[in-house]
């Protein structure tokens, strides 16, 4: 984790910073949901990972793009499992990017659409 600076507040505060590379959506099954393979030599590989969308409750930034994430923006994250949270249970991917990566495919690397 990496410190931000919250400019209009004046404090800081913890943000992880993820890595893209190991991040390949696989299938969007529909507005509201996709599926994730995730592979981070920290945080473990989770495959076929059903991620959500929802309204982030907090400060983040955006695990494909790197982007700053403010409350309220629409977001995916891991969806919820009763037994075990995950991980990368706190990631977030900013909805309005996925859209730019997706274009009507239905599996890409985002770090490959990064490099392009």
């Amino acid at each position: 984790m990496r410190p931000l600076h919250d400019a209009g507040h004046g404090r800081q505060c913890a943000v992880r910073n993820w890595d893209a590379q190991g991040i390949t959506l696989i299938r969007r099954h529909d507005p509201e949901s996709i599926t994730v393979c995730w592979s981070d030599p920290t945080y473990g590989r989770y495959s076929d990972q059903l991620w959500r969308v929802c309204t982030a409750r907090r400060s983040a930034i955006c695990a494909l793009t790197g982007e700053k994430i403010r409350r309220g923006d629409a977001v995916f994250r891991p969806s919820p499992n009763r037994r075990h949270r995950p991980a990368n249970a706190d990631a977030m991917i900013l909805a309005s990017k996925l859209d730019h990566f997706v274009k009507g495919v239905s599996t890409v690397r985002f770090d490959e659409a990064l490099a392009a």
